[in-house]
């Protein structure tokens, strides 16, 4: 029982992440004891992470796209955006490749919104993706977002990750959302999009 718990609390119950630790306790060769619980948390993270990585390879190259953007996106990130980060310009083909991620217990799919089913299946997709593809990435989703007319503290937030390089967008929209920032009453917040 104590060993079942273990489990449960490590995946949540989620299909993939429980077959991942099951397939890392069965290769590691020790019982599913009480003893052996403590163990369970210990897996957990590294066994999903492989997991996601083969499960993603065995989708089709638009759903692994669709999962890098949703990756670089955040959790409930609209599926329009995320198509067009990932260049899926036929909403056909996006639904599909969301409709596939879903069914592989990698994203909980909407009628607007994805997100990942787990924070630990988020990191693993974007730890996947070239530091330089990730920041051009973050670049290309705050020009979405800013043209989607979506908040100047969302897109701000995309582009505190990219490095300085004089850019007019860069610089108006950060200083706008520390601006905004400041409105709030968020300080901390207004200084950092400032510094940077």
């Amino acid at each position: 029982d104590e060993f079942i718990v273990a489990c449960h609390a490590a995946t949540s119950g989620n299909p993939l992440f429980l077959r991942a630790i099951l397939d890392a306790i069965h290769s590691e060769g020790f019982s599913p004891t009480a003893e052996n619980a403590g163990r369970v948390r210990e897996i957990g993270p590294e066994a999903v992470t492989r997991a996601v990585t083969l499960q993603l390879s065995r989708l089709p190259t638009e759903a692994r796209r669709l999962a890098v953007s949703v990756a670089v996106l955040g959790d409930g990130a609209e599926i329009r955006h995320a198509a067009a980060l990932s260049d899926l310009d036929d909403r056909h083909l996006a639904s599909l490749a969301a409709t596939s991620l879903a069914r592989t217990d990698l994203l909980h799919v909407s009628t607007q919104d994805v997100e990942f089913v787990h924070p630990v299946v988020r990191a693993a997709v974007y730890e996947s993706i070239e530091p330089a593809q990730r920041l051009a990435m973050h670049r290309r989703a705050a020009e979405l977002l800013d043209q989607a007319g979506e908040e100047p503290e969302r897109v701000a937030a995309h582009l505190d990750i990219v490095p300085p390089a004089r850019d007019p967008f860069v610089v108006d929209t950060l200083r706008t959302a520390g601006d905004r920032a400041i409105v709030r009453g968020a300080p901390e917040a207004a200084a950092r999009y400032l510094r940077r």
